[in-house]
């Protein structure tokens, strides 16, 4: 694995997280250009941000800011909890239009449905046959 440096794990980190210099620029409460010269080596965050950036991107300090630690690469060792996943669809949205937004949201919605509906139809067949089962037990006993 190649080493790298703050600016880089930082970009790396960015754009992982689908972000815009400009919106980590806002959830840090800087200049778009203060990301920008981080991310090209040209300055360091004060300690405040880099704990910021710590919590924004869930790693360590030690992994942000040591270079002879490495961010996890791989999706495995990334855990996501609901809020996440949620923050993660939230800033996916923001970059698709109006009109692709409600097609995604009517495909989740149909999906939903065809869910229960399979559920209910699964419930209604497995009660049929559970039905017909226990007339003929019933016929055998008597």
């Amino acid at each position: 694995m190649i080493e790298m440096n703050f600016y880089e794990k930082l970009q790396k980190l960015r754009k992982r997280n689908g972000l815009s210099q400009e919106q980590l620029a806002g959830e840090l409460g800087v200049s778009r250009q203060a990301v920008s010269k981080w991310e090209s080596g040209q300055g360091y965050p004060e300690i405040d941000k880099i704990i910021l950036l710590s919590d924004i991107f869930k790693v360590s300090l030690d992994d942000l800011l040591r270079e002879d630690n490495h961010i996890a690469v791989n999706n495995d060792s990334i855990k996501l909890d609901l809020k996440d996943i949620w923050i993660l669809i939230n800033r996916s949205f923001k970059k698709i239009s109006y009109s692709y937004q409600i097609i995604v949201w009517m495909v989740i919605i149909c999906t939903g449905i065809i869910i229960v509906f399979g559920a209910l139809n699964l419930i209604y067949t497995m009660g049929a046959y559970i039905g017909k089962l226990l007339n003929y037990a019933y016929s055998l006993h008597f």
